[in-house]
């Protein structure tokens, strides 16, 4: 395969698909904006693709909250991951909101 080909592979893959794992660690303890206490906080990386698996680990305020999302095109159900995810924290680990 030529250089060129491989290029135009990689390039076509990378904006057809992607796939973004963060994991912050946040705050250990509770912090306040403008004047209003912050209860809860998440975020997610955008991805620049026709369909994306998007997670994000993220620390705040001594709680670890995961979130997923997926776009359509995936076919994936981010609610049944979360739910086997949960299931493995509390298999392995004892923890469970």
């Amino acid at each position: 395969m030529t250089r060129g080909m491989q290029k135009s592979l990689l390039d076509k893959l990378t904006k057809a698909h992607s796939a973004v794992y963060t994991s912050v660690p946040g705050p250990t303890s509770a912090i306040s904006l403008f004047g209003h206490d912050v209860k809860d906080l998440f975020f997610f990386v955008t991805a620049n693709s026709e369909s994306a698996l998007l997670f994000n680990v993220l620390t705040y305020n001594e709680r670890f909250t995961f979130a997923g999302m997926a776009d359509n095109a995936t076919g994936i159900d981010c609610k049944v991951l979360i739910q086997e995810f949960e299931k493995l924290l509390q298999e392995n680990l004892g923890y469970i909101k």
